[in-house]
């Protein structure tokens, strides 16, 4: 099997053919097989995505070029092509050429990953319409994570499913001081163990003030463990849509996001302007330890492994 670039076609998404030469030397299954073509992927084009941002041109050109190999070698032209323009340009110090390079990468990565999913639907990311590429459009998000490196990852993955409006915050603190001065609706991604002010803590404050937020809770509790925060949360009177564990993912994301929208669409315009009423007098007198006892839970899990509840 040759890598010569000729021989692929460089406005293909992905050469059936090639594709299947490279199956008969694998103990994988198609679907597995680009389930994790997807996965590596994925990887390297947000490692890709984080030097460009930073101006790391030599990371940038190696990334493209592992980009570019792995499409050539399942047959992926139209993918290749572009990782190869990504290192080309990416040496010229032409900032434009390199951003129009880069979003036509991606652009190419989006058709290729279509391409997948007409061949295994259960490679399908679950969002309206089964395609979660624009489920964030036109939605505002606050991402309170107290650490840079997972913050970061969040706020890329928002922007890379179509959000605009994104703002990241180290503390529960800051968020709230913009969520108050937005006065509009917003969904906020919010960790719960950060010092000072935690995210229970969030949510209570945003439950008292009838802010107009709506909560996605990423914790690295387990399971089993998120829907304390869930329904203490929503005891607050904050409306959350609900908790995801750690890592967040667009397939994690994207099924809460599509019933978002479509609650706004089915909500009379002044109920989503009003958020609820709190509902304070359904707490228990020792709510206010509900996520000291969780957070001792987490601590036990890190260190004995999940506690089944």
């Amino acid at each position: 099997m040759s890598n010569d670039p000729s021989i692929l076609r460089e406005n293909a998404p992905l050469d059936m053919a090639r594709l299947a030469d490279v199956l008969r030397g694998s103990e994988l299954t198609e679907l597995a097989f680009l389930a994790e073509f997807r996965r590596s992927t994925d990887a390297d084009v947000d490692q890709l995505l984080d030097a460009v941002r930073t101006g790391a041109m030599p990371q940038v050109e190696r990334l493209a070029h592992r980009i570019e190999g792995a499409g050539r070698v399942i047959g992926a032209g139209s993918i290749a092509a572009a990782s190869c323009t990504v290192a080309q340009v990416s040496q010229s110090g032409d900032d434009g050429a390199l951003q129009a390079a880069v979003a036509a990468l991606l652009a190419c990565r989006q058709s290729l990953y279509a391409c997948f999913e007409s061949r295994h639907p259960a490679l399908a990311l679950p969002a309206s319409g089964g395609d979660s590429h624009g489920v964030c459009e036109g939605l505002v998000f606050l991402v309170v994570e107290d650490h840079e490196f997972q913050r970061g990852m969040i706020v890329r993955l928002l922007r890379q499913l179509g959000a605009i409006e994104v703002q990241g915050f180290a503390d529960g603190a800051s968020a709230l001081v913009a969520a108050r001065e937005l006065g509009a609706p917003a969904v906020v991604v919010l960790d719960l163990d950060m010092p000072d002010l935690n995210g229970m803590e969030v949510m209570r404050i945003a439950g008292q003030e009838q802010l107009a937020l709506s909560v996605i809770v990423n914790s690295a509790l387990s399971e089993n463990l998120l829907r304390w925060p869930l329904h203490t949360g929503r005891s607050y009177g904050t409306t959350v849509l609900g908790a995801i564990a750690k890592p967040l993912t667009a397939a994690k994301l994207a099924p809460l996001l599509a019933q978002y929208r479509h609650d706004l669409r089915q909500a009379p315009r002044s109920r989503r302007q009003s958020p609820a009423v709190p509902v304070l007098s359904l707490m228990p007198p020792h709510a206010a330890h509900v996520v000291t006892a969780v957070e001792c839970l987490a601590q036990t899990e890190r260190m004995l492994g999940p506690i089944g509840l």
